[in-house]
């Protein structure tokens, strides 16, 4: 096990050891950090380590530094004792074996994520993805007609169109690609009046196709 005291923690091999106050230099440094550039799965282990580590022992501290790669990393400090380098290193050995700490804390946290991106970014590019390749005008001429973006892209990849959403430590990303493959117009058609007839259908498709050949015009 490598669990090590701050005098000993170095962020990266380019740094110093023990760079701060005398005063935590003994504390045991926790296997879990987090930084600026932290994706779900290494908040979701700092949650859950850290969170487990305070309700055994007291006195824990978050401290949080400057550095040159990241901009800014916290580490979690623990009191050092006996008992504190055993949770440490029997922490660090279910990480080691499997890198989530908890599965059902980071399913909780992926949904959260995405939800988040899909209203800071997901919905934007989904628009702008489905305008590149079917048409700014056919799109605006379905939306019109009462197709829902948001709807349609949860049914496409709940429907297994692609992998249609990575999370990782980079952030959330949505395979707009990948779900729209082998989808066309006529689908996108039949998914904005899902209960119509045929003849309700084609009227919407001319409508459709009416409105992409005078925007080329």
């Amino acid at each position: 096990m490598t669990i090590q005291t701050y005098r000993e923690f170095r962020p990266t091999g380019f740094d110093q050891c023990g760079v701060g106050p005398d005063a935590i230099q003994d504390m045991l440094v926790a296997p879990v950090s987090r930084s600026r550039d932290s994706g779900v799965p290494a908040e979701s282990n700092w949650e859950v380590v850290t969170g487990g580590i305070s309700a055994q022992i007291e006195g824990c501290q978050v401290h949080r530094f400057g550095h040159w790669a990241c901009g800014w990393f916290e580490l979690f400090l623990v009191p050092p004792s006996p008992e504190a380098r055993d949770l440490l290193e029997r922490w660090e050995g279910l990480l080691e074996d499997y890198p989530i700490a908890s599965e059902e804390h980071y399913s909780n946290a992926c949904v959260e994520a995405e939800v988040e991106a899909w209203d800071s970014y997901g919905r934007e590019g989904w628009y702008d993805a489905l305008c590149t390749e079917f048409g700014e005008a056919e799109i605006e001429c379905l939306c019109e007609a009462g197709l829902d973006g948001d709807a349609l892209w949860y049914d496409l990849a709940a429907n297994g169109c692609g992998e249609a959403v990575d999370i990782d430590d980079y952030g959330v990303t949505f395979n707009y690609d990948a779900v729209l493959k082998d989808l066309y117009i006529g689908d996108l058609v039949r998914k904005t009046l899902p209960n119509a007839d045929e003849r309700a259908l084609a009227e919407l498709q001319a409508r459709v196709n009416a409105a992409g050949e005078e925007s080329e015009e």
